[in-house]
């Protein structure tokens, strides 16, 4: 109510415009892609590149996100990576044909094919030659739509042509057309199963195999068995933090320094070592040590707070990242799973770990013959036992590569004695990248010849896995109140191949309302006109495409090799950012040069330039004085308004965010002229700093009675109306030179 004024004086008033409103939403970069370790499908915040290393591993020669992280962080502070794996996995009831070498009723080695081959449907079929005894023998690995291939080779470790020698023991291996998935051998004795047992030829049994349903969840993090205590009582097991194949030649855990308490009603301690997998007993490589820990839950070294047990995944029903576990993670390579029975403490307090149950095997249907198998051993002494598989009967054979440890006696191997030290080492297994072997996998050749093909994941269609998983990375990115970055890239997809999902990414983009897709057009050995020709079905102002490919130092190995753009223009976009305001050009000499880049492709000329131009593609220049540089800046957008430059469209990005931001402080209040007067006082600086800033002409703020009528009100809406004129950027620069007779005055 307005005072009354009756006495003479001075009156005061108080008008409260000090509202803060919150800031720009950040500019970030987020990547989406294959990285060497690390969660899969969890975005996270990378400040360096040694702060990429450690989370998701170093240079690969599979992806381009290791490159693309380091020359964003050249000029940007922050970057969000989210890696992709295969959903595929193993699948239930699903069968292959492959290959099995048999002795008598026993399997000693099953072949698969190769990720080098060519065709989804390659398999194994019954081509084995058998020439001789187990020691030497031919195989013929050959099969619809695989390169045959002749091997001489022998079941002895010790041999020259040691079959796992001859034909590698990685599915990547680019020189055979199989490799070993399981293959069975007593690393002591150095053969594969025991003389008695060895004493037949081997025979090729050529049957389908059918994956178990364990392992139908595609990708995975190594774990290893249950820990069991001395009473057969599941305990605890670890689960490597990373996802994936190489999480199980990570680490490996040694259980030491068990002391049981003879008072069954008090917990009894054990201490854990992460160790270097390929170490030895004798010379150990300690990673992590955590000592004294209890399997009682109200006890400050309880075995959870000690180690950790928290974790992230992608819940497919709530459609977002959940957060599990309820202890902190104080390791960096692993947490712990613990059994209800000790978390409930319903178990009895002084059981100690002293083993380990055995690894599932996730494949069955060899008719007539077995998986050799192997039996738990745990609280013994025995000089000649050791804690883990037994391995003293010729019938139980390890089926997984042990973890190196030093040899022990008699026919064990792999694990520790239990001796007065009380301790035993336990194998990570079942870590993997998620891919079906039914769909074999390209990589090496990033972009592969037929473009179905990136980085090991089939994005040919829009329902293959490899198109599925960065769906599902996508779609993760797509909340932004959960994740907030500006820029988006995807490095090595590329618009001419993998079009499912480049349209995918496009979508997100346009949703959200606060983002743009740096979009990778054609391959790296692509005409322009290929590249025009690929632009020609885009449409999108919130997305921009670059072309040719860059010639950059490689990070791993300081060679001189191709990336595609999406790689290294970010990086301008961050500078740009830093020196001036999103709503500046990332193109020309000031704002728009690539460092690190050496050359492009291919020299592009003014010809070529308005090509690229005039079909909404920016190209890369590499001039003799100034390094690479962005020569444009256009979006995709066909129609020929103010959001076909990305400066528009950022200061668009720029501006909703600010406005809606302010705004938000202003939701529940009183819709009255006073509550309008407030929000105008605050939008009105920022749109005028942002005039001052060389972003806009013009503008206009109408909030008010005209545009807030009664049935506006009451339908609780407050409507404002803003008007702008964004500034365009100098692309022409015209010079008209005048030439006058001597002695014209100017």
């Amino acid at each position: 109510m307005i005072e009354q004024l009756i006495s003479p004086g001075v009156y005061s008033t108080e008008t409260d415009q000090s509202y803060i409103a919150p800031g720009q939403v950040a500019t970030g970069l987020a990547i989406v892609g294959p990285t060497e370790k690390g969660p899969a499908f969890v975005p996270t915040d990378v400040t360096s590149y040694s702060d990429f290393v450690a989370k998701f591993g170093g240079n690969s020669a599979e992806s381009y996100v290791p490159q693309a992280v380091n020359s964003y962080l050249q000029a940007g502070s922050t970057t969000k990576v989210t890696r992709v794996l295969g959903n595929g996995g193993f699948l239930f009831n699903t069968t292959r044909k492959v290959a099995a070498l048999v002795t008598g009723s026993k399997i000693i080695s099953v072949l698969f094919p190769s990720k080098n081959e060519n065709a989804p449907t390659a398999a194994l079929n019954s081509s084995f030659i058998n020439t001789g005894s187990f020691g030497s023998f031919a195989l013929t690995l050959s099969g619809s739509q695989i390169t045959t291939k002749v091997v001489s080779a022998s079941l002895t470790p010790t041999d020259n042509n040691y079959l796992l020698k001859m034909i590698g023991t990685n599915e990547n291996y680019a020189t055979s057309s199989a490799y070993p998935y399981l293959h069975f051998a007593n690393y002591f004795t150095g053969s594969v199963v025991a003389a008695a047992s060895c004493s037949g030829s081997l025979i090729f049994n050529g049957s389908d195999i059918t994956f178990t349903s364990s392992y139908s969840e595609g990708y995975d993090a190594a774990s290893t068995p249950w820990v069991l205590s001395d009473s057969g009582v599941r305990l605890f097991k670890f689960i490597h933090r990373s996802h994936g194949f190489k999480t199980n030649k990570d680490v490996k855990i040694s259980i030491t320094n068990i002391s049981k308490n003879t008072d069954s009603t008090i917990y009894s301690t054990f201490d854990i070592l992460v160790r270097a997998w390929n170490d030895t007993d004798r010379t150990p490589s300690i990673i992590e040590q955590y000592t004294g820990a209890t399997l009682d839950p109200n006890a400050p070294n309880y075995i959870g707070k000690k180690i950790g047990d928290k974790y992230s995944d992608y819940d497919s029903t709530l459609l977002r990242i959940m957060d599990r576990g309820f202890y902190p993670n104080i390791s960096k390579y692993i947490r712990v799973q613990i059994a209800e029975g000790v978390e409930a403490r319903s178990i009895t307090p002084n059981l100690i770990p002293v083993g380990f149950e055995a690894i599932y095997e996730p494949i069955a249907g060899f008719a007539g013959y077995t998986l050799p198998s192997a039996s738990l051993v745990y609280s013994t002494t025995s000089s000649t036992t050791f804690s883990g598989f037994n391995y003293a009967n010729s019938d139980n054979l390890n089926y997984l590569n042990p973890v190196p440890t030093e040899a022990g006696t008699g026919s064990n191997v792999g694990f520790t004695k239990l001796t007065t030290e009380n301790k035993f080492t336990i194998p990570f297994q079942g870590g993997t990248d998620g891919t079906n072997f039914a769909v074999i996998k390209k990589i090496g050749d990033k972009i592969s010849s037929a473009g179905t093909n990136v980085f090991g994941f089939d994005l040919s269609t829009s329902t293959t896995a490899g198109t599925v998983a960065y769906q599902k990375a996508i779609n993760i990115l797509s909340n932004p109140e959960a994740y907030s970055f500006g820029l988006l890239t995807l490095p090595g997809v590329i618009e001419q191949y993998h079009s499912a999902v480049t349209a995918l990414a496009e979508t997100m983009c346009e949703d959200r309302g606060d983002v743009v897709y740096i979009r990778d057009l054609t391959g790296v050995n692509e005409t322009i006109a290929t590249a025009v020709a690929t632009a020609a079905g885009l449409d999108s102002n919130y997305s921009a495409t670059y072309h040719p490919w860059v010639l950059v130092k490689d990070i791993g190995s300081n060679k001189s090799v191709f990336i595609p753009p999406s790689v290294i223009v970010p990086q301008a976009y961050a500078y740009n950012d830093a020196i001036a305001e999103p709503w500046y050009a990332p193109a020309g000499l000031n704002r728009g040069g690539l460092g690190g880049a050496i050359d492009t492709k291919y020299r592009l000329y003014k010809a070529d330039r308005n090509l690229l131009y005039q079909a909404r593609i920016n190209p890369l220049v590499k001039s003799n004085n100034n390094g690479v540089s962005i020569w444009g800046q256009k979006t995709l957008q066909v129609a020929d308004t103010a959001l076909n430059r990305i400066n528009v469209r950022r200061l668009l990005i720029t501006l909703k965010n600010f406005i809606s931001n302010a705004s938000n402080a202003f939701v529940f209040e009183q819709n009255t002229n006073n509550t309008q007067i407030k929000l105008k006082g605050i939008l009105n600086p920022f749109m005028e700093n942002v005039k001052q800033k060389q972003g806009l002409y013009a503008y206009r703020i109408q909030v008010d009675d005209a545009n807030n009528t009664a049935d506006v009100i009451d339908r609780n809406e407050l409507i404002v109306n803003i008007y702008v004129s964004p500034t365009k950027t100098i692309e022409f620069i015209l010079l008209n030179f005048s030439i006058s007779a001597t002695g014209v005055n100017f």
